[in-house]
């Protein structure tokens, strides 16, 4: 199987400097994050990119063990929202764990429909929940910030596109003009993984 990767971003009001990120890791399992960072600006993008730097230290870890230990070590900030996926080519599965706001669409083979747990990263935690799904060719998810709208479906789109092409078309539609707004996709081929991004 391979994984083809897209990602598309927007600054809150057409600022230099964006308060979310992504991190899209290089091996196996691929680990992929989303990041928003409470409000907008340079504090909130200090506090996303200090997530972004712990997880790509601690990525081979446990998903919710990964979630707590990067809220302690970024304490020091104001704290973000923030999505995990483990993808694992050889066993064919998709990890998710989240906390705050950040939002899933997916369209795949099996219901993929997780919740974030509440509260902030960078705060205390209480329990994060790892949902795991199988994988199939064609399946696609998109991970956002809450800068986009979920008022829409995958299958409204042209899922013929490459990620890169639907992460910028969900953006342009779809992402809102009063946050910072993200949008990653991941769509499930085959042979091994390589990104687009």
């Amino acid at each position: 199987m391979k994984w083809d990767f897209g990602s598309a971003q927007r600054a809150y009001g057409g600022a230099s400097v964006c308060g979310d990120a992504v991190f899209i890791g290089p091996d196996e399992p691929g680990l992929v994050a989303v990041v928003d960072g409470l409000g907008h600006g340079p504090e909130a993008a200090n506090a996303a990119h200090a997530f972004v730097k712990f997880v790509e230290l601690h990525r081979a870890g446990p998903l919710d063990a990964t979630l707590h230990e990067a809220s302690r070590s970024i304490a020091h900030t104001r704290g973000v929202a923030a999505g995990l996926v483990q993808l694992s080519r050889s066993e064919r599965t998709l990890r998710f764990a989240g906390v705050g706001n950040i939002e899933v669409k997916a369209r795949c083979r099996e219901a993929v429909h997780p919740v974030c747990a509440s509260g902030i990263v960078g705060r205390p935690l209480r329990r994060v929940t790892v949902y795991e799904y199988a994988t199939f060719p064609g399946d696609t998810v998109a991970l956002m910030t809450d800068g986009v709208s979920t008022r829409f479906e995958l299958c409204d789109l042209d899922l013929r596109q490459s990620a890169q092409v639907l992460a910028e078309t969900i953006l342009s539609r779809f992402g809102k003009h009063t946050d910072d707004a993200t949008c990653v996709v991941m769509r499930c081929d085959i042979d091994g993984f390589a990104s687009c991004v």
